[in-house]
C-alpha cells in the first residue's frame, strides 16, 4: 500500500481515536491538578498556620484560597460512586483549614482526600522503569542549581532576585512531607506564583529521573546506609512499598504513619536505590490479584476500611505499574479494568457483599487477560503498517 493513499485514513484514525479520549485526558488533567493541590496544603500548612494562629497571613490566605478550589474543581468532576463521599471529604479539609487545626492534622486529611482521588480519578503517577539517579543528577546541575543551588539548600546564583525564594530541599521538615510524585508534578507543570516554570519538554524518564534525585537531597548518606540494614532485616517492611507506584507516592510522614517509627532511613535507601521495588508486569498484576482477593475475604467479615485500603493497593501498587503498557497493547481492557475497579471499590464501600463476590471474580478474570495481553508479542503498530511501501 502506497503511503499517499494511507494519510487520509491515518488522519481519521487519529482524528476519531482523539475525540474519543479528550474528555478521559482533561478529567485525568484535572484530577492532578487539584492533587497537586493537595499535595501542597500537605507540605506548606504548617508555615502558615502553628498553635491555632496564623503564623503567615499570605500562606494562609492561599491554604484557603487552595482549600476551597479543591472542592471546587472535585465538585465538577465526572459522576462516579465514590464523588459524593470524596467532595464531603474535601469539605471537612476546608473546615480544618478554617479553624486552624494542626499541621499533621491537615496534612493527614490532604492526603488521604489525594489518595481517594487518585483511586476514583487516576491519572499516571509512577515510572515505567527505576529512574537513574546518575541522570537526574546531571539533569539537576544543567537545569536546576542556578537558582536551588548545587546542593539543594535554595541558595544558586539567581536565587537572590526571587521572590518567592526556591525551595531549600534539604529542609528536613518539609522533604519529609513531599513525595517523588509531587514533584514530578511539579517538574512538570510548575508552580504558580513563582519562579518555577515547568518542564515538560524533558522527557517523563528524564523528569522522573529528576525528581527521584531531588527527593535525596535532605537525607544523608549515614541514613541511606541505616535505612539498607532496616529494609533487608524486615520482611514486612518491604511488603509497605511493593513497587515503583508505591515508591513514587511514598513520603517520610506517610510510611511514619503507616507504623515505621524510623520512616527517614528506610526512604533515604529506597530512594537512592529505586530498582530494588521494581516489579515485572507479571508481578504487578498478580500483586493486584492477591490485593484484590484478600479484599474480599476482608469485605466478607465486615472489615471495610481494610478492604478498602486493600482495594487502593491492588490499584495503585499492582495494576497503575502496568497500566500505560497495557494501554498500548489493548487500550479497551485497560479502561474496562480500571472501570471494574472503580464499581469493586464503591461496592465494598457500600458493604454490598455479593455484588462484591461477583465484581471480584470478574476482575480476576480481566486480570488474566492482561496478564496474557502482556505477555504476548507485540503487534505491529498502525503506523508501521501505513509507512510499508511494498
Amino acid at each position: 500500500m502506497k503511503l499517499r493513499y494511507c494519510v487520509p485514513i491515518l488522519l481519521f484514525t487519529v482524528s476519531v481515536a482523539v475525540q474519543a479520549q479528550a474528555p478521559a485526558c482533561a478529567t485525568g488533567e484535572k484530577s492532578r491538578q487539584t492533587w497537586q493541590m493537595l499535595d501542597y496544603i500537605a507540605v506548606d500548612y504548617g508555615s502558615a498556620v502553628a498553635n491555632a494562629k496564623v503564623i503567615d497571613a499570605d500562606e494562609y490566605a492561599e491554604m484557603r484560597e487552595f482549600s476551597a478550589a479543591i472542592e471546587r474543581e472535585i465538585g465538577s468532576l465526572s459522576s462516579k460512586p465514590e464523588k459524593a463521599a470524596l467532595l464531603q471529604r474535601a469539605t471537612a479539609l476546608t473546615a480544618l483549614i478554617e479553624r486552624k487545626a494542626g499541621s499533621s492534622e491537615v496534612a493527614q486529611q490532604a492526603r488521604h482526600v489525594a489518595e481517594q482521588l487518585l483511586a476514583a480519578y487516576p491519572f499516571p503517577i509512577a515510572p515505567a522503569q527505576a529512574p537513574k539517579l546518575a541522570q537526574g543528577e546531571k539533569l539537576y546541575q544543567a537545569q536546576c542549581a542556578a537558582c536551588h543551588g548545587v546542593q539543594g539548600k535554595g541558595d544558586g546564583k539567581l536565587a537572590a532576585g526571587l521572590k518567592p525564594m526556591p525551595t531549600d530541599f534539604t529542609q528536613r521538615d518539609r522533604a519529609g512531607q513531599r513525595s517523588p510524585l509531587a514533584l514530578h508534578q511539579a517538574i512538570t507543570s510548575g508552580i504558580a506564583g513563582t519562579a518555577m516554570q515547568g518542564y515538560a519538554s524533558l522527557s517523563d524518564e528524564d523528569r522522573w529521573a529528576l525528581a527521584f534525585y531531588v527527593s535525596t537531597l535532605a537525607y544523608s548518606a549515614q541514613e541511606k546506609v541505616a535505612g539498607k540494614a532496616q529494609w533487608e532485616a524486615a520482611p514486612a517492611l518491604q511488603a509497605k512499598v511493593p513497587g515503583l507506584g508505591a515508591l513514587a507516592q511514598l513520603s517520610e510522614a506517610g510510611l511514619r504513619q503507616s507504623g515505621v517509627a524510623q520512616a527517614g532511613p528506610v526512604v533515604a535507601y529506597l530512594r537512592s536505590q529505586p530498582e530494588l521495588v521494581s516489579r515485572s508486569p507479571a508481578a504487578s498484576i498478580a500483586f493486584s490479584k492477591s490485593r484484590i482477593k484478600e479484599s474480599l475475604a476482608a469485605a466478607r467479615l465486615r472489615a471495610t476500611p481494610e478492604a478498602i485500603r486493600l482495594a487502593l493497593a491492588a490499584y495503585l501498587d499492582g495494576f497503575e505499574a502496568v497500566e500505560p503498557a497495557l494501554r498500548k497493547r489493548d487500550e479497551k481492557l485497560t479502561a474496562l479494568i480500571e472501570k471494574t475497579m472503580s464499581e469493586y471499590r464503591a461496592t465494598v464501600t457500600e458493604e454490598h457483599v455479593p455484588n462484591a463476590i461477583r465484581i471480584e471474580a470478574r476482575l480476576q478474570e480481566l486480570l488474566d487477560q492482561a496478564q496474557q495481553t502482556l505477555a504476548a508479542a507485540p503487534r505491529k503498530s498502525l503506523w508501521n503498517v501505513l509507512w510499508r511501501s511494498d
